[in-house]
């Protein structure tokens, strides 16, 4: 809340440590999400790569790119989202204005 900046050094820090250390590429792609969107789309597929199971990396990536205009590829990843979590249907794509 308001310390963005901070909790991205920290998990720089952390992802320099360990650059497969999914939950900290996971969260700061969320921070970084506002700001560059293609950025935290591209750490959303990073997540993947590493855990092929994490239903929110697909869910945020499809969102991610849906509002980049990439439909097809958005579609994907929020249909495999789904099928590892069908619970995620609930969840509401986050705001790109």
């Amino acid at each position: 809340m308001g310390q963005e900046a901070k909790a991205i050094a920290s998990y720089d820090a952390a992802l320099a440590t360990d650059p497969d250390y999914v939950p900290a590429l996971f969260n700061k792609a969320i921070l970084v999400e506002a700001d560059d969107l293609p950025e935290a789309v591209e750490m959303y597929r990073e997540v993947v790569e590493i855990d092929d199971q994490h239903a929110a990396a697909f869910m945020r990536t499809g969102f991610g790119l849906l509002h980049l205009g990439q439909a097809a590829d958005g579609e994907a990843a929020l249909e495999k989202g789904l099928q590892l979590d069908p619970s995620m249907a609930q969840v509401e794509a986050p705001s790109h204005d």
